[in-house]
Order: structure tokens, then C-alpha cells, then sequence
């Protein structure tokens, strides 16, 4: 579709021409508007922008331009790139919208410079614009200045000339500056590219994604309320209501997307056995990927919709109580929740024990075993498939989980997935009922419990022989510091104040419980040492003996 500067305005009145509802809200400052009016007016270029036809078939959700009318139910095109500079030019030529800026041309400078200068296209407070040149055209035309609006519009432009000038003559060397200079505003061809409605949706997602970079990152969630929309089904409130049913997901910062992967997982596992037994040609939903998400039957989103979202919220409690992923920050993998929900998905009654004791020992040999280091969309979906197996009466445990081994090294080296093993590592400590070492939140002289401390306490990763003690006395590179064995979950707080303290001046400081440290599989006097290779061989040798008695018990 052509558009013009004035066509564009047309369009966007008559609800043709749309945001997608995915798009976010951006203000241009004021200079920024002047500066795209004064490039307009000069016919020099202002870039492109990329429109997604609807051809008659609404597929997003879209709203207006802020200021304009409400956008028809299924307009002709919708911005994926140029949202700024069409706001930006609506508002100016119009001057609707909320911004309380006047934007205008000086006439009497554009007459003694026969050229656009900077001087001639400008914009004031509405309040400061007033002050100036009054209000009503007869006192703008009377200063020789003209609002946009006005400018773009027939009969105020001519309402303004005759207040301008009784003298005919005069009027016309003003009617013959616009058409020189100012008719762009009107008239200016702008440079459109336009994206067919039948491509995929991941593809239109990504050239969004594309075109604002620096701005806005799109996935399959944004899209998917788009897409749900016309179905009668407001995604975005559904997901907004159940992170007030459901608190965990709200505490945990958990994104919708996640419980879509929920869904797009069961249906794949269901496809993927129809396909094994011939009643399908092909599959639809490859995984968890947003690929995946998006090809989701909207109908049966809608249907999964509340028993996928409790299911991962009851995951989410499973890793909390039983696991002791107690914040989100050290759960070790987020991909780790779809195969649990899975399990727990559609379950009326609480899961039985020897399954919640089957779900906590896969968790444990997948994460020492590191196996969601890479690839954890496609594990997700394998592991889903062998617990399904694992939790049916009489089924085979799992191959990761039956022949799991781990040695003293895996704690006492860095290698990939060193962050997963991490927290995994302080997971692991927390069902050992480690204390928290900050005397503040001592109970009888032990420290009190870390699952204990409140949603409110902030819990950190300290290092306990920190890097540059490491490098300064005992001459380790800078991985020492990173190995699952030298560090621990404590009081945020005391982490900030102990972080670079030799391990013999933390025993020392009175801020400190001691005794909290056995919980962490520390022996004390290794650290009264400051030796660190004792330190980190006589923790990895318990924490790998642990490791095996949570995955073997």
C-alpha cells in the first residue's frame, strides 16, 4: 500500500492502520518530533516502515496510535516497524495525543529565509506557546506562526490567511511559501514495505525482534495473546490472575511463556505417539522451543490453560519443599520445571510419595550429571517422556538415575554447566537443613535453617576463599573461586561484608555463627587454616558422597 503523509493520517482515522498489541508504549522526546518535521519538510529521507497486511483476516491483536480513534476490529495493516515516527507525525499533524507540546512554523522566518531553517519549524509547551503567540488563529496568524494542525488543514489554513491579511496579494506569497516548502506534510511519499499475514508467526516475531533490536524482545507469550484474542481468551489477564491464585509464580518472577511450554510439551508427547502408531503423517509441535509454542491449536491452549498453570506452580512448590530451591536464583535450571509439571499435570489428588521421592532423585542425577547444561529444551522433552514411564506402575527407572555416578571432582573442578552444579550444590545443602552463618538470624546458637528465612531475606553465592585471596596468597587462577565446593548460600548482607575475607578472619568476625558451617559440609578448621586445597578436597569427597545418597538413598 502507498502512503503519503496525509494518507497515512487518513488511514490511522479510519482504524485501517494499526499497532500490534504486542508492541510497547515509547515517547519520543520533543526534539526528536522537530527534527523528523524539518527532515519531512526538506524531502530528505526518514527510513522505512514495515507494515504486516491482515488481507481481511484479523491473526494479532492490535490497537490504536496513542491519540487516534479506536482501531477498527480488523484493520488492513498493522506497524511492525515505524511505530515512533508514525505516533510521532499523527500527533504533530493532528495535535491529539496526551503530549502537551505545540508543535508550529514560523511563517515570517520561512518568508525571510525562502528555505526551511531550524528556526522555521519549532515546538513550545502548549503553555509557553500560548504565552507567546496568544491564542485562536487570529492571534497566531497575527505573530506569524501556525500550529501543524492547522497548517494540514484546508479550512484552517485558509482561516488563517484571511487573518493574516486583508490584502489578497499577501495572502498568496504565504499560499505559495506552503506549497514550496510546507507540502510535504501533506504529501510526502513515504518509503512502505510490507510483510504477508500468512507467514509464520515465529517469522513475524522475528523480524519484529529484528527491527527493534535495541528496543523490545518479543516471544511466543507477546504473540500468543495476540493470537488467543479472537478466541474470546485475554491471555495476558488469564496470566496476570493466576500469579494471584498461585503466589509462587509471582515470587519466582516466573514468565508466562513457561506454563505454554507446559502445554506445547504434552501435546508433542502426544503427537509423537500417534505418529508411532500411524495415526498422524507428521507432527505439529516439534518440542518446547517458541516455534513450538506457537503452533499450538488455540482451542487447545485454552482448554490447558489452568491445569498446565497449576501444575507448574505445584512443580515450582515441589522444588521449593523438596529439592530446597528456595529462591529463584539457584534453581538450577528453569527447563527442569516442564518435566515435573508434566507429572503432576491434571492431578486431583497430591502426588504420592515414592513419586515425589522418584521426581527429587531425577532431579538430582540430572543436575550433578549436568545434563541441562546444553540442549535443556530438548532434555526437557526426553526427560518428560522416561518419568512418564518411571511414575506408571512397574516402570523402569531411568538409565540417568540407575547407573548414576559421580566423583569428588565434579565439585573440585570447573567444566561446563559450572552454574547449574552450583546451585544444585547449595540445593542440595538446604534439604541438609543448611544454617544461614549471619548471627542476626541466629536461633539458639546454630543459625536458623535457610529454608526458614523469610521471601523478604535476600540470600547470596559466597565464595569462601575468595578470588583475590586465591590470587594474592595462594597463587590459584581465577577458576578456584568458581568450583561448587568452595561456595555457599548465606545472609546477602554478611556476604557483602565478609566477600573478600580470608577464610581465617570470617571464623573471627562476630558476625559470624560458626557453628552454621558444619550444615555446609565445612570442616572449620580447614578454613582456621587458610588452606585451600584441604579445604576443597575434604568437601568435594562430602558433598559427592551426598550427591550419591539423594540420587541412590
Amino acid at each position: 500500500m502507498a502512503l503519503t503523509t496525509g494518507s497515512l493520517i487518513q488511514e490511522i482515522n479510519k482504524g485501517n492502520l494499526a499497532l500490534p498489541d504486542f508492541q510497547r508504549d515509547y515517547k519520543w522526546q520533543d526534539d526528536f518530533i522537530v527534527e523528523l518535521l524539518r527532515s519531512i519538510a526538506r524531502g530528505w529521507p526518514i527510513g522505512s516502515f514495515l507494515l504486516l497486511e491482515q488481507n481481511g483476516k484479523t491473526r494479532l491483536l492490535s490497537r490504536e496510535i496513542v491519540g487516534a480513534p479506536r482501531a477498527r476490529s480488523k484493520p488492513h495493516l498493522l506497524i511492525l516497524d515505524g511505530q515512533q515516527r508514525a505516533t510521532a507525525l499523527y500527533q504533530a499533524l493532528t495535535g491529539k495525543g496526551k503530549r502537551k507540546t505545540t508543535f508550529y512554523v514560523n511563517m515570517a522566518e520561512l518568508r525571510q529565509a525562502n528555505e526551511v531553517t531550524d528556526e522555521a519549524i519549532d515546538a513550545l509547551p502548549d503553555s509557553r506557546f500560548e504565552k507567546e503567540f496568544g491564542k485562536g488563529i487570529d492571534a497566531h496568524a497575527e505573530a506569524g506562526v501556525i500550529r501543524m494542525q492547522d497548517l494540514v488543514s484546508s479550512s484552517s489554513f485558509a482561516n488563517w490567511l484571511a487573518h493574516v491579511s486583508e490584502s489578497k496579494a499577501e495572502q498568496t506569497v504565504f499560499a505559495d511559501l506552503k506549497d514550496a516548502h510546507l507540502a510535504n506534510f501533506s504529501g510526502y511519499a513515504l518509503r512502505t514495505e510490507a510483510v504477508s499475514s500468512e507467514l509464520p508467526m515465529e517469522a513475524i516475531a522475528k523480524i519484529f525482534e529484528r527491527t527493534n533490536r535495541s528496543v523490545l524482545k518479543l516471544d511466543a507469550f507477546d504473540l500468543m495473546v495476540a493470537i488467543l484474542y479472537p478466541h474470546g481468551f485475554n491471555l495476558r489477564k488469564k496470566w496476570e490472575a493466576a500469579k494471584t491464585s498461585f503466589p509462587l509464580l509471582l515470587e519466582y518472577e516466573i514468565a508466562g511463556v513457561e506454563v505454554l511450554k507446559v502445554i506445547a510439551l504434552r501435546e508433542h508427547l502426544k503427537q509423537r505417539a500417534e505418529l508411532d502408531k500411524g495415526r498422524i503423517k507428521k507432527m505439529t509441535v516439534g518440542g518446547v522451543r517458541q516455534s513450538d509454542v506457537l503452533a499450538l491449536d488455540p482451542k487447545l491452549v485454552i482448554k490447558e490453560w489452568s491445569k498446565a498453570v497449576k501444575a507448574y506452580s505445584q512443580a515450582l512448590e515441589l522444588l521449593k519443599d523438596d529439592c530446597g530451591a528456595i529462591r529463584r536464583q539457584i534453581i538450577p535450571q528453569h527447563s527442569m520445571l516442564l518435566p515435573i509439571a508434566d507429572a503432576l499435570f491434571g492431578r486431583t489428588k497430591p502426588i504420592a510419595k515414592t513419586s515425589r521421592v522418584k521426581l527429587g532423585r531425577w532431579f538430582w542425577a540430572a543436575c550433578f550429571q549436568r545434563l541441562y547444561a546444553r540442549g535443556a529444551n530438548t532434555r526437557a522433552v526426553m526427560d518428560a517422556h522416561l518419568l512418564r514411564q518411571w511414575l506408571a506402575r512397574g516402570g523402569a527407572t531411568p538409565e540417568l538415575v540407575d547407573e548414576f555416578s559421580i566423583t569428588d571432582d565434579a565439585f573440585s573442578t570447573v567444566d561446563d554447566g559450572n552454574d547449574l552444579a552450583v546451585a544444585a550444590t547449595v540445593c542440595l545443602l538446604n534439604t541438609l537443613e543448611a544454617r544461614d552463618w549471619a548471627t542476626q538470624s541466629s536461633k539458639r546458637g546454630k543459625g536458623r535453617k535457610l529454608v526458614d528465612t523469610p521471601e523478604s531475606t535476600n540470600l547470596a553465592i559466597h565464595h569462601v576463599f575468595p578470588l583475590e585471596f586465591l590470587a594474592s596468597r595462594v597463587r590459584r587462577p581465577k577458576s578456584a573461586a568458581e568450583v561448587p565446593a568452595n561456595q555457599v548460600l548465606i545472609d546477602s548482607g554478611l556476604n557483602g561484608s565478609i566477600r573478600n575475607s580470608p577464610p581465617s578472619s570470617v571464623m573471627k568476625n562476630a558476625k559470624v555463627v560458626v557453628s552454621a558451617m558444619k550444615s555446609h559440609l565445612i570442616d572449620p578448621a580447614t578454613m582456621r587454616a587458610d588452606n585451600y586445597d584441604s579445604f576443597v578436597k575434604q568437601r568435594s569427597a562430602l558433598l559427592a558422597a551426598a550427591a550419591r545418597r539423594a540420587v541412590t538413598p
